[in-house]
């Protein structure tokens, strides 16, 4: 495990430093300061990129380095990462009450708090727990490939070479904080493609949530329509709302505990 710190202006008498020089020395847990950053930058590709996993890991979305206007404010905020670089948590506002759980416990505070985290999160969203039920039995039902979960759906970025930077850092920025996401990509062997929206119950929401990130997706990324298909998956069907599926096309999948 490593921890990193997400600060500039380090001041000569930093606690969250001094703190961190105290864990090093207790449960040799390294750590790093970041001095130069692009706080943009950052949020795309550390926090955003792995939004669902950091809100079950911490019971927190990404909105706490995000002010109420869509400012990013990276600076200050401590990331911890597993040895292999995965991001496993984050804190802001609470850094001190993290140290001392860190200094307390070393590590084992880390796995402990996500694991309940993850628990508590498969609780409260039953359709995290389809999703990882139908993944676990894909092939059953016909999906061979791999699969990609809250894939966002990007809108490509054409960039002036003229343009000044920062400018440009700003507009990819954008991006991907308005991007969507679906729940799940399959991208099959043949490299075709499907787009997966999960709902405990088939409702009209999940047909038009699956429609449109379809026809997103293919546009966006400039992929033919015959190479994507689209899928619903479900705990219970709705018999008129599938006819309407079955009709546009829509695979509509049934998943069991």
């Amino acid at each position: 495990m490593k921890i990193i710190y997400w600060k500039r202006d380090i001041e000569k008498e930093d606690s969250t430093v001094e703190s961190l020089n105290i864990i090093n020395k207790q449960w040799k847990i390294p750590f790093e300061i970041k001095r130069e950053f692009n706080d943009d930058q950052v949020y795309r590709e550390l926090f955003l990129a792995n939004r669902a996993m950091i809100k079950k890991r911490t019971g927190r979305g990404i909105r706490d380095v995000k002010s109420n206007s869509g400012k990013i404010y990276v600076n200050g905020t401590i990331t911890i990462h597993s040895d292999v670089d995965d991001f496993l948590y984050f804190e802001k506002f609470n850094k001190d009450e993290l140290l001392a759980n860190l200094f307390t416990n070393g590590p084992e505070y880390i796995e402990n708090t996500i694991n309940e985290n993850v628990k508590s999160s498969s609780k409260n969203l039953p359709e995290d727990k389809l999703v990882l039920s139908f993944i676990k039995n894909a092939k059953k039902y016909g999906f061979l490939g791999e699969f990609k979960r809250e894939y966002p759906i990007v809108k490509p970025v054409k960039l002036n070479p003229d343009m000044d930077e920062k400018f440009q850092n700003f507009i990819k920025s954008f991006s991907y904080v308005s991007a969507k996401f679906m729940d799940l990509l399959h991208i099959a062997p043949n490299r075709t493609f499907d787009v997966i929206e999960a709902k405990t119950k088939l409702n009209w929401q999940a047909l038009g949530q699956a429609v449109g990130y379809t026809k997103l997706f293919s546009k966006l990324n400039s992929i033919p329509e015959g190479k994507v298909r689209t899928s619903i998956i479900c705990r219970t069907t709705d018999g008129f709302i599938e006819d309407v599926c079955n009709y546009l096309g829509i695979k509509v999948i049934v998943v069991e505990d």
